[in-house]
């Protein structure tokens, strides 16, 4: 009994030392089998984990002949919240200790039939986080004795549990964000109030032809100029808590020293005094839009400029043909007033088929440059 009693305290001080520097919950479960319950003289034990989802407790690592192989579990099996005996002591949250599992309607067979049976929900704070159970082959194995280090256990297994699942949820987080921020098209710069940058996404680096090195070499000043230096103090200049952010449009020249048009929000980061401590600059290349934008601005000039010709081009050949329609009506006195006719006639037509293709070039390349 004291040897056994000395086992189960060992047991327990190996695993909480090892609890304070696991950082992976799969490691935590699988240790907890072969550092911990095999020092206990059990044959069996299995930790089930409840999936919120399907309200089901499912196999996440085992001991014994459940364990075939590292790592793995022979057959894994989900247990509905109420059913059997381990969905039982889940559902009331109280552990359970069956010396005969052969008189026990509950009880569920897994890869063999045991005689005895012991259960202890993992919990933390009211919530269910999953069940120890374990097996044997003897009737009547299982002691108070044994539930009491089961509970220990499972407390310990809890806390660090929910530790574990909120480091992974951060991490997932970051990774999100991270993501986020590296593939997103817009450019993302985070400066301090002097236009240091601390950090540039890989689309800034790309857009702008930035070596990695020089952003990674502690020295990075944000690539500006004393000129733009200045500009990018001056919009930050009216950034504070009641107007945290400011929004402005940059020209400037791109590769092939082409004009780009790049639109800029300039977001300011604030200490609990109020204090501008970080500037994050979100940016956004516009030049398509912008050259769109003139573009529809040119054609509007232009029709413009054909309106204000159509009274010249149009109207002075319409008007003369509508005279030679009416000086036709009341007859002609002699030949050479017919011929006069004739040739204003013949202008007329020129200046309205001269006009009409210019019209039609320049619909058809207005829409081919579009």
């Amino acid at each position: 009994m004291l040897q056994r009693q000395r086992a189960e305290q060992s047991a327990i001080s190996e695993f909480a030392a090892y609890l304070v520097n696991q950082d992976n919950l799969n490691d935590l479960l699988w240790t907890f089998m072969q550092s911990c319950v095999s020092k206990l003289g059990f044959t069996d034990c299995v930790i089930y984990l409840l999936d919120k989802e399907t309200n089901k407790l499912v196999q996440k690592a085992a001991y014994g002949p459940k364990n075939p192989n590292p790592l793995e579990i022979l057959n894994p099996i989900e247990i509905p919240v109420g059913k059997g005996i381990v969905g039982w002591v889940a559902l009331k949250q109280e552990g359970e200790i069956i010396a005969d599992t052969s008189i026990d309607e509950r009880y569920i067979v897994d890869d063999e039939r045991r005689l005895s049976e012991i259960a202890v929900p993992i919990c933390y704070k009211g919530e269910l986080i999953g069940v120890i159970d374990s097996e044997h082959p003897s009737k009547g194995f299982f002691t108070e004795s044994h539930k009491q280090m089961l509970e220990t256990l499972s407390s310990m297994c809890a806390a660090k549990i929910i530790k574990l699942r909120a480091l992974g949820e951060r991490k997932l987080f970051v990774n999100r964000l991270q993501s986020l921020l590296e593939y997103t098209p817009d450019f993302i710069v985070l400066s301090n109030p002097a236009g240091d940058c601390l950090y540039a996404n890989a689309s800034y680096i790309k857009y702008f032809g930035i070596k990695e090195k020089e952003m990674t070499s502690g020295k990075q000043n944000r690539h500006l100029t004393n000129e733009e230096r200045f500009e990018f103090l001056n919009h930050i200049s009216n950034i504070n808590r009641k107007n945290p952010s400011v929004s402005y449009l940059k020209i400037s020249l791109g590769k092939n020293r082409q004009r780009q048009w790049t639109l800029w929000n300039e977001t300011g980061v604030f200490d609990d005094e109020g204090n501008l401590v970080e500037v994050i600059s979100v940016g956004r290349d516009i030049t398509e839009l912008r050259k769109a934008h003139e573009t529809k601005e040119q054609h509007i000039k232009t029709l413009e400029e054909i309106l204000q010709q159509n009274s010249h081009k149009v109207r002075q050949p319409v008007t003369q043909l509508m005279g030679i329609a009416n000086l036709t009506e009341h007859g002609l006195d002699n030949k050479g007033e017919l011929d006069q006719m004739l040739t204003y006639m013949r202008q007329s037509v020129t200046q309205l088929d001269s006009y009409t293709r210019e019209l039609n070039d320049f619909v058809f390349n207005s829409c081919h440059s579009s």
